[in-house]
């Protein structure tokens, strides 16, 4: 499983990995363009993992991230798509 991935690959060893997670809705801003809400961390590390498994095997897993400053990428960055046309930040 996914778990036993980032247990032993990642949180062991303190390896630098990028990562992303992306969420979209159903609604969309125009035709075929959904709102969405992208966060990319370049360099990070696992600061802690912990896992638990539930009666149907279902497992959960909650992992703690670091953005880590490797000089070339920004720590993080966060893109939306959504009605609006203004800078965040």
């Amino acid at each position: 499983p996914v778990t036993i991935f980032f247990r032993e690959d990642y949180w062991q060893t303190d390896d630098v990995f990028s990562t992303s997670v992306k969420f979209e809705s159903i609604d969309e801003v125009d035709t075929g363009i959904p709102y969405s809400a992208e966060f990319v961390i370049p360099a990070a590390q696992v600061e802690s993992f912990s896992e638990s498994w539930s009666v149907d095997d279902a497992t959960s897993c909650q992992i703690t991230l670091n953005a880590i400053e490797d000089g070339i990428n920004d720590l993080m960055t966060a893109t939306f798509i959504n009605a609006r046309s203004a800078k965040y930040f």
